[in-house]
């Protein structure tokens, strides 16, 4: 499924406890890379002030500036090379897992998080609690994903 930074955002946090992904780490990383083949939206972007680079599901800052730019408060970064170079203000990871920001309007695969499963063994779910404990999952569009209601 290919959708703009905002849409890819927006099925994430309709699973259970979801969001665009985050490259925190180097272990990430490396879990990411052999699962990416292909350049795909994660949660970082820079919508909220030009120069400064957060991640979605937190608002925390970890990056100030451009390709030149620093990492804030020790945070791990793995921009591609001249990353990143003002082309866009929503993050994507490149298919050897570097950071890159590319135009939101862009439409490309993505990677969610999802957070713990609270409810494993709850008959009502149609994958392992995508939309809570006690809500029953629904895949009416045929995506793999639940609509799990607001």
């Amino acid at each position: 499924m290919r959708l703009t930074w905002q849409a890819a955002r927006a099925v994430c946090r309709n699973q259970r406890g979801g969001d665009l992904a985050e490259l925190r780490d180097a272990a990430t990383r490396i879990f990411l890379l052999s699962h990416v083949n292909e350049r795909s939206w994660i949660g970082h972007n820079n919508l909220v002030d030009a120069d400064v680079w957060i991640w979605a599901s937190t608002n925390i800052p970890f990056w100030r500036g451009s390709d030149n730019g620093r990492a804030l408060d020790g945070a791990y970064t793995r921009w591609a090379s001249d990353e990143p170079n003002g082309s866009g203000r929503c993050g994507a990871l490149s298919s050897s897992a570097e950071m890159d920001d590319l135009i939101c309007s862009t439409e490309q695969p993505f990677i969610c998080e999802l957070g713990p499963d609270r409810c494993p063994d709850d008959p009502a779910k149609f994958h392992e609690g995508q939309c809570g404990c006690g809500i029953v999952d629904t895949d009416a569009n045929g995506d793999a994903l639940a609509e799990c209601p607001n």
